[in-house]
Protein backbone atom coordinates (compact mmCIF):
# COMPACT_ATOMS: atom_id res chain seq x y z
CA UNK A 1 0.00 0.00 0.00
CA UNK A 2 2.83 2.39 0.87
CA UNK A 3 4.50 1.63 -2.46
CA UNK A 4 1.33 2.57 -4.36
CA UNK A 5 0.94 5.72 -2.26
CA UNK A 6 4.50 6.85 -2.92
CA UNK A 7 3.99 6.53 -6.70
CA UNK A 8 1.35 9.24 -6.62
CA UNK A 9 3.18 11.34 -4.06
CA UNK A 10 6.24 11.74 -6.29
CA UNK A 11 4.14 14.08 -8.45
CA UNK A 12 2.65 16.12 -5.62
CA UNK A 13 4.84 15.63 -2.54
CA UNK A 14 8.38 14.43 -3.28
CA UNK A 15 9.29 14.77 0.40
CA UNK A 16 6.48 12.40 1.34
CA UNK A 17 7.62 9.90 -1.28
CA UNK A 18 11.18 10.18 0.04
CA UNK A 19 10.03 9.47 3.60
CA UNK A 20 8.24 6.31 2.47
CA UNK A 21 11.28 5.23 0.44
CA UNK A 22 13.54 5.85 3.45
CA UNK A 23 11.43 3.56 5.63
CA UNK A 24 10.55 0.97 2.98
CA UNK A 25 12.79 1.08 -0.11
CA UNK A 26 10.66 -1.13 -2.35
CA UNK A 27 11.87 -0.65 -5.90
CA UNK A 28 10.09 -3.43 -7.81
CA UNK A 29 6.69 -1.75 -8.30
CA UNK A 30 8.00 1.69 -9.36
CA UNK A 31 10.51 0.04 -11.69
CA UNK A 32 7.80 -2.10 -13.31
CA UNK A 33 5.53 0.93 -13.75
CA UNK A 34 8.42 2.93 -15.22
CA UNK A 35 9.27 0.15 -17.68
CA UNK A 36 5.64 -0.28 -18.77
CA UNK A 37 5.21 3.48 -19.24
CA UNK A 38 8.45 3.70 -21.22
CA UNK A 39 7.48 0.76 -23.44
CA UNK A 40 4.12 2.43 -24.11
CA UNK A 41 5.78 5.74 -25.01
CA UNK A 42 8.36 4.01 -27.21
CA UNK A 43 5.64 2.01 -28.95
CA UNK A 44 3.45 5.06 -29.55
CA UNK A 45 6.21 7.38 -30.74
CA UNK A 46 8.09 4.85 -32.89
CA UNK A 47 7.02 6.03 -36.34
CA UNK A 48 7.55 9.72 -35.61
CA UNK A 49 10.94 9.05 -34.02
CA UNK A 50 12.02 6.87 -36.96
CA UNK A 51 10.96 9.53 -39.47
CA UNK A 52 12.85 12.17 -37.48
CA UNK A 53 16.02 10.06 -37.35
CA UNK A 54 15.83 9.34 -41.09
CA UNK A 55 15.42 13.05 -41.79
CA UNK A 56 18.45 13.91 -39.65
CA UNK A 57 20.53 11.22 -41.37
CA UNK A 58 19.53 12.60 -44.78
CA UNK A 59 20.53 16.12 -43.72
CA UNK A 60 23.93 14.95 -42.49
CA UNK A 61 24.56 13.09 -45.75
CA UNK A 62 23.54 16.16 -47.74
CA UNK A 63 25.63 18.58 -45.67
CA UNK A 64 28.78 16.46 -45.65
CA UNK A 65 28.53 15.31 -49.25
CA UNK A 66 29.01 11.66 -48.29
CA UNK A 67 27.91 9.35 -51.08
CA UNK A 68 25.54 7.00 -49.28
CA UNK A 69 22.25 5.56 -50.47
CA UNK A 70 19.80 5.90 -47.62
CA UNK A 71 16.81 3.61 -47.37
CA UNK A 72 14.10 6.07 -46.33
CA UNK A 73 11.38 3.42 -45.96
CA UNK A 74 10.20 2.78 -42.42
CA UNK A 75 9.12 -0.69 -41.37
CA UNK A 76 6.19 -0.10 -39.04
CA UNK A 77 4.69 -3.23 -37.49
CA UNK A 78 3.40 -3.91 -33.97
CA UNK A 79 6.42 -6.14 -33.28
CA UNK A 80 8.91 -3.48 -34.42
CA UNK A 81 7.11 -0.88 -32.30
CA UNK A 82 7.19 -3.19 -29.29
CA UNK A 83 10.86 -3.98 -29.81
CA UNK A 84 11.59 -0.25 -30.00
CA UNK A 85 9.70 0.33 -26.76
CA UNK A 86 11.53 -2.51 -24.99
CA UNK A 87 14.93 -1.23 -26.13
CA UNK A 88 14.04 2.28 -25.01
CA UNK A 89 12.90 0.95 -21.63
CA UNK A 90 16.14 -1.02 -21.18
CA UNK A 91 18.30 1.99 -22.06
CA UNK A 92 16.27 4.30 -19.85
CA UNK A 93 16.48 1.90 -16.90
CA UNK A 94 20.26 1.98 -17.16
CA UNK A 95 20.95 5.63 -18.00
CA UNK A 96 18.05 7.36 -16.23
CA UNK A 97 17.73 5.14 -13.16
CA UNK A 98 20.70 2.85 -12.47
CA UNK A 99 23.69 5.05 -13.37
CA UNK A 100 22.33 8.25 -11.73
CA UNK A 101 21.39 6.27 -8.60
CA UNK A 102 24.96 5.01 -8.32
CA UNK A 103 26.37 8.51 -8.90
CA UNK A 104 24.10 10.24 -6.40
CA UNK A 105 24.66 7.54 -3.78
CA UNK A 106 28.42 7.74 -4.23
CA UNK A 107 28.47 11.53 -4.04
CA UNK A 108 26.28 11.47 -0.93
CA UNK A 109 28.72 9.10 0.76
CA UNK A 110 31.62 11.43 -0.04
CA UNK A 111 29.67 14.52 1.04
CA UNK A 112 28.73 12.99 4.38
CA UNK A 113 25.17 11.85 3.67
CA UNK A 114 24.41 8.14 4.05
CA UNK A 115 21.66 6.92 1.72
CA UNK A 116 22.33 3.38 0.52
CA UNK A 117 22.08 2.30 -3.10
CA UNK A 118 18.75 0.51 -2.65
CA UNK A 119 17.06 3.63 -1.28
CA UNK A 120 18.58 5.86 -3.96
CA UNK A 121 17.64 3.49 -6.77
CA UNK A 122 14.08 3.19 -5.43
CA UNK A 123 13.72 6.95 -5.37
CA UNK A 124 15.18 7.28 -8.88
CA UNK A 125 12.52 4.80 -10.06
CA UNK A 126 9.92 7.17 -8.62
CA UNK A 127 11.46 10.26 -10.23
CA UNK A 128 11.66 8.38 -13.53
CA UNK A 129 7.86 8.21 -13.53
CA UNK A 130 7.74 11.98 -14.05
CA UNK A 131 9.94 11.66 -17.13
CA UNK A 132 7.87 8.70 -18.37
CA UNK A 133 4.64 10.66 -17.89
CA UNK A 134 6.04 13.46 -20.02
CA UNK A 135 6.95 11.01 -22.78
CA UNK A 136 3.43 9.56 -22.79
CA UNK A 137 1.84 13.01 -22.90
CA UNK A 138 3.96 13.79 -25.96
CA UNK A 139 2.39 10.95 -27.98
CA UNK A 140 -1.01 12.60 -28.71
CA UNK A 141 0.82 15.86 -29.41
CA UNK A 142 2.99 14.04 -31.96
CA UNK A 143 -0.13 12.65 -33.60
CA UNK A 144 -1.70 16.11 -33.79
CA UNK A 145 1.49 17.70 -35.12
CA UNK A 146 2.51 14.67 -37.21
CA UNK A 147 6.06 15.21 -36.01
CA UNK A 148 8.47 13.90 -33.37
CA UNK A 149 9.55 17.48 -32.65
CA UNK A 150 7.17 18.28 -29.78
CA UNK A 151 8.36 21.05 -27.47
CA UNK A 152 7.12 21.35 -23.90
CA UNK A 153 9.56 23.88 -22.55
CA UNK A 154 11.80 26.80 -23.44
CA UNK A 155 12.23 25.64 -27.05
CA UNK A 156 8.49 26.13 -27.65
CA UNK A 157 9.09 29.88 -27.79
CA UNK A 158 11.37 29.41 -30.81
CA UNK A 159 9.29 27.20 -33.13
CA UNK A 160 11.68 27.54 -36.08
CA UNK A 161 14.77 26.60 -34.08
CA UNK A 162 16.58 23.52 -35.40
CA UNK A 163 16.04 20.87 -32.67
CA UNK A 164 19.46 19.29 -33.23
CA UNK A 165 21.46 22.53 -33.23
CA UNK A 166 23.47 23.23 -30.06
CA UNK A 167 20.94 25.86 -28.94
CA UNK A 168 18.05 23.59 -29.91
CA UNK A 169 19.47 20.71 -27.87
CA UNK A 170 20.09 23.01 -24.88
CA UNK A 171 16.60 24.54 -24.87
CA UNK A 172 15.00 21.19 -25.69
CA UNK A 173 16.55 19.78 -22.52
CA UNK A 174 14.82 22.46 -20.44
CA UNK A 175 11.36 20.98 -20.86
CA UNK A 176 8.64 21.04 -18.22
CA UNK A 177 8.89 17.40 -17.16
CA UNK A 178 12.69 17.39 -16.95
CA UNK A 179 12.63 20.44 -14.68
CA UNK A 180 9.82 18.87 -12.63
CA UNK A 181 11.88 15.70 -12.22
CA UNK A 182 14.97 17.68 -11.18
CA UNK A 183 13.00 19.60 -8.55
CA UNK A 184 11.56 16.35 -7.18
CA UNK A 185 15.04 14.83 -7.16
CA UNK A 186 16.53 17.78 -5.27
CA UNK A 187 13.83 17.60 -2.60
CA UNK A 188 14.06 13.84 -2.25
CA UNK A 189 17.86 13.82 -2.29
CA UNK A 190 17.89 16.31 0.55
CA UNK A 191 15.60 14.14 2.68
CA UNK A 192 17.28 10.84 1.81
CA UNK A 193 20.81 12.09 2.48
CA UNK A 194 20.16 14.51 5.32
CA UNK A 195 22.02 17.26 3.44
CA UNK A 196 20.94 20.86 3.35
CA UNK A 197 18.76 21.94 0.44
CA UNK A 198 21.55 24.08 -1.05
CA UNK A 199 24.07 21.26 -1.12
CA UNK A 200 21.50 18.84 -2.55
CA UNK A 201 20.53 21.37 -5.23
CA UNK A 202 24.14 22.02 -6.22
CA UNK A 203 24.81 18.29 -6.65
CA UNK A 204 21.61 17.43 -8.53
CA UNK A 205 21.42 20.52 -10.73
CA UNK A 206 25.17 20.40 -11.34
CA UNK A 207 25.04 16.82 -12.67
CA UNK A 208 21.93 17.61 -14.72
CA UNK A 209 23.60 20.61 -16.35
CA UNK A 210 26.74 18.55 -16.97
CA UNK A 211 24.66 15.94 -18.81
CA UNK A 212 23.03 18.69 -20.89
CA UNK A 213 26.43 20.19 -21.73
CA UNK A 214 27.63 16.79 -22.97
CA UNK A 215 24.63 16.60 -25.32
CA UNK A 216 25.22 20.18 -26.46
CA UNK A 217 28.87 19.31 -27.07
CA UNK A 218 27.90 16.44 -29.36
CA UNK A 219 25.49 18.75 -31.18
CA UNK A 220 28.28 21.30 -31.61
CA UNK A 221 30.64 18.69 -33.03
CA UNK A 222 27.95 17.60 -35.48
CA UNK A 223 27.40 21.20 -36.55
CA UNK A 224 31.14 21.60 -37.18
CA UNK A 225 31.21 18.48 -39.34
CA UNK A 226 28.13 19.40 -41.35
CA UNK A 227 28.65 23.15 -41.39
CA UNK A 228 25.13 23.67 -40.10
CA UNK A 229 24.97 25.71 -36.87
Amino acid sequence: MDAMKSLGMIFTSPEGAARIVTEKPRWVLPLVVFIIATVVSGYGSYRYKAEFQKEIAARIVEDTGIQVDLDMTIDDTPWIRLRSGLLEAAGSAVFILLVPAALFNGIASIAGGAIGFKRMFTYMCHVGLIVAAGNIIRIPLMVLKQSYDVRLGAAAFLPHLDPISPLGVFLGSLDLFSIWAVVALVMGYRDLSGMGIKKAAVIVVGLWLLAILVLVGFAYLRSQVTGRA
